[in-house]
């Protein structure tokens, strides 16, 4: 999960948007899936309504 809103943290300079971000983990890791949600960080306090949307299937399947 990533923010809608999130900035990049590249030591290199390297800027890039959460959109880009998430298609490079997803091709790192195969199996994994993603979703952008309200705000800049994915942590529930900020956007947990979103948060908890989008972690409930996941929960769910286990």
């Amino acid at each position: 999960m990533l923010g809608k809103t999130a900035s990049s943290i590249s030591r290199s300079g390297k800027t890039e948007t959460p959109q880009q971000r998430m298609a490079d983990y997803l091709q790192q890791f195969p199996n994994a899936t993603g979703v952008t949600i309200t705000g800049r960080n994915v942590l529930p306090y900020e956007s947990a309504r979103e948060f908890v949307q989008a972690i409930h299937p996941f929960v769910a399947r286990y």
